[in-house]
């Protein structure tokens, strides 16, 4: 029988604690486990940049972090991580709130000096990566590979509630597709499947890894920006205006292909403005420049000799 190995992350400041968790997960015989321990939420979050593991033990009471708002700084760092939570607290209310917020199990400290640890981290991981496999279905556009308008709210809400803890500036882009019907109606809708792809495409070459970049409708997508103080505003909507106008000049697209960009900006620190009020303000943004795009094209139809 082949032996499986798992990388797992242990954050606990418990010295004897951490020593029980690290004996429990690598007294196995199937299994080969590296353990590797951090005391903190703020290293736990820098390993995770830096390492990628099969699971997260995470201890809900840490000197930087205490309870719930640890864990959601945690999960944000690590979406991809499954996360298995340990506790002194054996409170039901809390167990519930971090399961529904995606963490893959909940075990009192009392329970870690058992074998049931390493059983919990395996069951954790498949759980998520079923958990996964079934959001990769629920969240994506299927024609593009961006996120849907599901994708949107959800991880969406997630980057404004970690804006929200790092007081950091959101940027959220809405973009219409000029005249798109007519492209669908003049050369079919497989052609038109394709001028949406190279847009998404132009899309996702502006974006960071961390932006969410999301087919919102139709002809609509939408691109979130968290903590890009440089690119804010008008300057990111000039970067996609531009890429979308390469695509062109490469021929990808009809001559009289366009899009329409609104913009919505919350300064960071504010946290009056949650996800939808940003939409409705990007979204209004984007019609009065469909309207301008639209005043200038007959103004130069009308100048035209």
């Amino acid at each position: 029988m082949h032996r499986r190995h798992l990388h797992v992350l242990v954050v606990e400041d418990s010295d004897a604690d951490a020593v029980v968790v690290r004996e429990r997960l690598t007294e196995a015989a199937l299994v080969d486990v590296r353990v590797e321990r951090v005391t903190s939420l703020g290293q736990a979050v820098l390993a995770l940049e830096q390492t990628a593991f099969d699971a997260v033990i995470y201890d809900m009471g840490l000197p930087d972090a205490q309870g719930l708002p640890g864990f959601r700084e945690l999960a944000l760092a690590a979406p991809d991580t499954p996360i298995v939570i340990l506790t002194g607290n054996d409170d039901a209310e809390l167990a519930s709130t971090a399961l529904a917020e995606r963490a893959q199990e909940f075990l009192p400290k009392q329970m870690m000096d058992s074998p049931w640890l390493l059983r919990a981290v395996q069951h954790a991981i498949e759980r998520h990566r079923l958990l996964v496999e079934v959001e990769s279905l629920a969240l994506e556009d299927p024609v593009t590979g961006l996120y849907n308008r599901r994708g949107l709210d959800f991880l969406g809400r997630q980057h404004l509630r970690h804006a929200d803890r790092t007081g950091s500036p959101v940027t959220l882009l809405y973009l219409d597709l000029d005249a798109f019907k007519a492209i669908n109606d003049a050369h079919g809708h497989a052609y038109g499947d394709d001028v949406l792809r190279a847009v998404a495409e132009a899309l996702t070459s502006c974006c960071r890894d961390v932006d969410i970049a999301a087919r919102v409708g139709g002809d609509e997508f939408a691109l979130l920006v968290v903590g890009d103080q440089s690119g804010a505003g008008s300057s990111i909507a000039e970067r996609v205006g531009t890429a979308i106008d390469g695509l062109v000049n490469r021929g990808l697209v009809p001559m009289d292909f366009g899009v329409s960009i609104g913009t919505a900006h919350r300064p960071g620190g504010d946290r009056r403005m949650y996800l939808d009020h940003l939409l409705r303000i990007a979204d209004l943004d984007m019609y009065r420049d469909k309207s301008a795009r639209r005043v200038l094209r007959s103004t130069q139809a009308v100048l035209r000799p």
